[in-house]
């Protein structure tokens, strides 16, 4: 069974205040597993859109703009790989 992945956080701010929770990004993007956090420091802070693997089409998940990108790069590259982040707290 093939589950939808969150592959990519789009977040704003800047890179000290993700520092100050020892997030660190190198050309604007910090990897936490198989999750990018992709930062635009031309957005104000927080969660700004997400890309899912897995699924088809755009548009919004709670309000989050969401693109979908068919099939993850991680599992492009490593089919056999088994991982998964269970929630995302959105408030």
């Amino acid at each position: 069974m093939t589950m939808a992945r969150i592959t990519q956080l789009v977040v704003g701010g800047q890179p000290a205040a993700w520092s100050s929770i020892g997030l660190t990004f190198r050309d604007g993007v910090c990897s936490l597993g198989d999750v990018q956090l992709r930062l635009d420091q031309t957005l104000p802070p927080g969660l700004h859109s997400w890309v899912i693997s897995e699924c088809v089409g755009t548009g919004d998940i709670d309000g989050i703009p969401t693109t979908c990108d068919g099939v993850s790069q991680l599992r492009r590259l490593r089919p056999t790989l088994r991982s998964s982040m269970s929630w995302v707290w959105i408030t």
